[in-house]
Parts: C-alpha cells; structure tokens; sequence
C-alpha cells in the first residue's frame, strides 16, 4: 500500500512540475550578475521574492492539455 501511495506522489510531483515549466515565462536576455567580487550580496534584489522571475498565466484549458499529454506520456514509458 505504501509502494502505491509512493507512485502516486511521485505522479502528483512530475505533474506539479510540468504545470510550473510551462508557466514559467523564458526571457530572452538573462539578468546581469547581482553580486559584487568586493562585498558578498551587493546589488541583490531588496525584499523576499523580490529576484523572482514572473510567471505566465494558464487558462484551464491549458492546464487540462498539460494532465492529457502527462498521462499519455506516463502510459507511453515503459515501467521499471
């Protein structure tokens, strides 16, 4: 029973993720560095979650594609 609670919430997991890679938004140029060779931390963003990147917003729709093509891709691989 354990075993099966097990894969459940490794399913639970790859899906949370692939949710959260197609929400996260790609930005073409990436952030200069926010550190400084002369004092550890300098030039970080100020404030909790202040460096965090936006994120882009699914509609149920694309939330629903996402389950889909994730149970046809766990049916696809093999088992192991």
């Amino acid at each position: 029973m354990k075993s099966q609670r097990r894969d459940e919430m490794a399913a639970l997991r790859t899906l949370l993720a692939a949710i959260d890679n197609v929400e996260s938004v790609q930005d073409a140029s990436p952030a200069p560095p926010t550190s400084s060779a002369h004092v550890a931390g300098a030039g970080a963003a100020p404030g909790l979650g202040a460096a965090e990147a936006d994120r882009g917003t699914l509609s149920e729709r694309d939330v629903q594609r996402i389950i889909e093509a994730e149970v046809i891709a766990r049916y696809r691989a093999p088992e192991s």
